[in-house]
C-alpha cells in the first residue's frame, strides 16, 4: 500500500456486517443474516468517517469488530466452530434446529482439521 501513495491512490477496506439490503432476499433466507443489521446509511456514514480519518479499514458496529478480531485470539477448529454455530438453521424461536445430521459442512470441516 504504501508502494502507490506517491501515485494518489489511497487503499481501503469497508468490512460490514449484515446489512439491511436485498442481499438475503436474493440468497433466499434471513437466516445468513447474523446479528444485528445495520442500515446502508450507517455504514456509508462510518465508512466516510474512517476514510477522513486516514484509515485503511473499518469494521462498523462493535459486534462484527469483535468478531472479526476473534480469530486473533482462538484457534481455527474453535474458529470453525464458532461460526459453524452461527450459520446452523434457527427456528422461529431463535434456537438452533437439532437436525440429528452430523455430516453438514460445518461439522466435517471441523473433524477434518
Amino acid at each position: 500500500m504504501v508502494e502507490n501513495r506517491k501515485r494518489g491512490i489511497t487503499f481501503f477496506a469497508l468490512c460490514p456486517g449484515s446489512t439491511d439490503t436485498s442481499f438475503f432476499n436474493v440468497v433466499g433466507t434471513e437466516e445468513a443474516s447474523v446479528g444485528k443489521k445495520d442500515t446502508p446509511e450507517r455504514v456509508v456514514e462510518v465508512a466516510l468517517r474512517a476514510l477522513k480519518d486516514g484509515k485503511v479499514y473499518v469494521v462498523p458496529g462493535m459486534q462484527n469488530y469483535f468478531g472479526a478480531q476473534l480469530s486473533r485470539f482462538i484457534t481455527r477448529k474453535q474458529g470453525l466452530r464458532v461460526v459453524g454455530n452461527m450459520l446452523r438453521p434457527r427456528e422461529a424461536s431463535g434456537h438452533y434446529k437439532n437436525t440429528g445430521n452430523q455430516s453438514d459442512l460445518s461439522e466435517r470441516t471441523i473433524r477434518e482439521i
